[in-house]
């Protein structure tokens, strides 16, 4: 049993030194690209479900409310710009974000 449990915590702690050097690589990858201001890097974040009407009355409060979902990107040169749409349009799902993805590069290209 202790043999076991040695095992299991040399696999964890091998798992998050590999996790770590992960991530320092990236962030030296990411630093680097950054420099160079002719590469075009998008980094793009899902923020949070919105729910809306946002009410403090009570009574108001347990209805039903429409989810508003936004993918923001931001560019190198610190431009932010949003896709934002309701449920009644679309979900959350993979196909409803990448169709947002593809409207940002096509909202892209004609800036270019």
């Amino acid at each position: 049993m202790a043999k076991e449990i040695q095992t299991l915590t040399d696999d964890i702690k091998y798992e998050y030194d590999v996790h770590q050097t992960s991530k320092i690589n990236m962030r030296e990858v990411r630093n680097e690209e950054k420099k160079n201001k002719d590469l075009p890097v998008l980094l793009f974040v899902l923020q949070n479900v919105i729910p809306t009407p946002h009410v403090n009355i009570s009574s108001l409060f347990h209805l039903r409310k429409l989810n508003v979902y936004n993918l923001t990107y931001f560019t190198p040169t610190k431009q932010v710009h949003c896709a934002f749409w309701s449920e009644n349009l679309s979900g959350r799902a993979v196909n409803d974000i990448a169709s947002a993805f593809h409207k940002i590069l096509t909202v892209l290209r004609k800036m270019t």
